[in-house]
C-alpha cells in the first residue's frame, strides 16, 4: 500500500471510534505478531471500511499513476472495477447487460457498449497509469464512444505526462454506421439518420480536445508514421480488416512498450486474430486473457513493414490450424474450451464440416475457474449454441 498518510491514519481511528470492542481484537492480532501498521493497511483496503467511508462522506483516493506498472499484475485494473471498487473513479456505471450510464456534458446518459466493465476497466488502467506519452492511443472501433471516454479519462488523470502533450492524442476510428446493428443499437432522437456519430461526440464532449475522431471505412483510411503505445482493436471483423490493421499499425509499435488490446480474441467468428497473434508471437508477449473477450499483449519486439504485409489468409489450411491451436494453447486455461469455437469455425470455413461436428462436440462449456475475470463458460454455451445451428444448416 505504500507510507501511511495522516488522512489515513485520521480516517482509521475515525473507523476504530465506531468498532466497540475492536480495540481488544487488535490487542489480539497484535500479541500474535502483526504489527498495528500492517492491521491499519488491512482495515484500509477492507470492503467493510470502504462502506464505512460512504457513509462518513469520506471516499480514499484512487492510486496515482504509478511510474511502473507491471502488466501481468491484473491488480493494475482490477482496481478500478466497480463491482470490486465502488470508489473507482472510471466514467460508467453499469446497469444491465452491455448497458451502462454515462455523465456527460448533456447530463447522464445510457450508452451500449459490446465491452465488459472489466476490459473498461483495463482500458482506463493503461491510459491512466501505463501511457507515457511516447506514443498515440488508438481505439479501433469504438462504436458509441465508451471505450474512447474510458481512455480519455484516464489519460485526464495521468499525472506524467503534463496536459498540453494530451491533445488529439487518442484516434477513435469506426463507421459510426447504425446499419447491419439494428439488432443491438439503441434509440436516440438522431439515429434515425444511421450514424451514432452524434452518440459518440455527446458521450466524449468532455474530452474532444484529447480526441482525434475518425469517422469513415477502415480500409480506405491510413496511419502513417507515429508510434502507437496503446492499440484497442475492436475492428479485426474480417481477414482484410485485420490485415489493413497489422498492415498500418504494427510497424508502429514500440518495443518493450506499446499494449495490444485484442478484444475479439475469444469470440468463434473472428478466428483470424489468433492466428495473427501466434503467427507474430515472436514479436509480443502474452499477457492475459479476461471476460468478456479481450486478450491483451506486449509488444517485444519492432515488425517491419515487409513483415507486417504478409497475407495471413493466403496461408495453407494445416498452417492457419497449427498457428490457431498454439495461441489457443498459449492462451488462459479457462479460456481455451471458449477458444474451441474459433477451432470449429476455421474447419467449417475450411469444408470441414465433420471435424468441424467433433470437435464441438468435445468443446466444454463447464465453469473452469471462480474468478469473475476468467469465466468463459457463459461465451462457450453461446458459442456452442450458436455454431451447433451454423453446422447443422450445413
Amino acid at each position: 500500500m505504500g507510507v501511511l498518510t495522516r488522512q489515513d491514519i485520521t480516517r482509521y481511528y475515525q473507523w476504530l471510534l465506531e468498532r466497540e470492542p475492536e480495540p481488544e481484537a487488535i490487542a489480539s492480532y497484535v500479541a500474535n505478531g502483526a504489527t498495528r501498521t500492517q492491521l491499519v493497511q488491512t482495515i484500509l483496503q477492507s470492503g467493510e471500511f470502504s462502506q464505512r467511508l460512504r457513509r462518513l462522506g469520506a471516499a480514499p483516493e484512487e492510486p496515482a499513476s504509478n511510474p511502473v506498472v507491471d502488466l501481468k499484475d491484473s491488480q493494475f485494473w482490477r482496481r478500478y472495477v466497480p463491482f470490486w471498487n465502488p470508489e473507482s473513479r472510471v466514467p460508467f456505471v453499469e446497469t444491465g447487460f452491455q448497458t451502462y450510464r454515462v455523465t456527460t456534458a448533456d447530463g447522464e446518459v445510457t450508452i451500449k457498449s459490446m465491452l465488459s466493465s472489466l476490459e473498461l476497466a483495463l482500458l482506463y488502467a493503461l491510459a491512466k497509469d501505463y501511457w507515457t506519452g511516447e506514443g498515440e492511443i488508438v481505439d479501433l472501433g469504438c462504436l458509441y464512444g465508451l471505450t474512447t471516454r474510458c481512455l480519455a479519462e484516464g489519460m485526464a488523470l495521468n499525472r506524467r505526462v503534463p496536459d498540453n502533450r494530451k491533445l488529439r492524442r487518442i484516434y477513435a476510428y469506426d463507421l459510426f454506421l447504425a446499419e447491419d446493428y439494428s439488432w443491438w443499437s439503441q434509440g436516440s432522437p438522431t439515429v434515425h439518420a444511421g450514424s451514432w456519430f452524434s452518440e459518440f461526440l455527446s458521450v466524449n464532449r468532455d474530452h474532444l480536445a484529447a480526441i482525434a475522431p475518425c469517422p469513415g471505412d477502415l480500409l480506405h483510411m491510413n496511419w502513417g508514421t507515429k508510434p502507437i503505445e496503446i492499440l484497442m482493436i475492436d475492428a479485426a471483423k474480417s481477414w482484410d480488416l485485420n490485415d489493413w490493421i497489422i498492415r498500418k499499425m504494427f510497424p508502429r509499435l514500440i518495443p518493450g512498450r506499446s499494449v495490444v488490446i485484442q478484444q475479439d480474441q475469444v469470440h468463434y467468428l473472428e478466428y483470424w486474430i489468433s492466428i495473427a497473434m501466434e503467427y507474430f508471437s515472436d514479436k509480443f508477449e502474452y499477457i492475459d486473457t479476461i471476460y468478456g473477450s479481450s486478450a491483451y499483449y506486449l509488444c517485444t519486439a519492432p515488425i517491419s513493414e515487409e513483415e507486417a504485409h504478409r497475407a495471413l489468409k493466403a496461408l495453407p489450411f494445416e498452417e492457419k490450424e497449427r498457428l490457431l491451436l498454439a495461441a489457443i494453447a498459449r492462451s488462459r486455461p479457462s479460456a481455451q474450451a471458449a477458444l474451441t469455437g474459433t477451432h470449429v469455425k476455421l474447419l467449417a470455413d475450411h469444408g470441414q464440416h465433420d471435424r468441424a461436428r467433433s470437435v464441438l462436440a468435445q468443446m466444454s462449456t463447464d465453469r473452469l475457474s471462480e474468478d469473475t475475470a476468467y469465466d468463459f463458460s457463459a461465451i462457450a454455451r453461446s458459442d456452442k449454441a450458436s455454431l451447433t445451428t451454423l453446422l447443422e444448416r450445413g
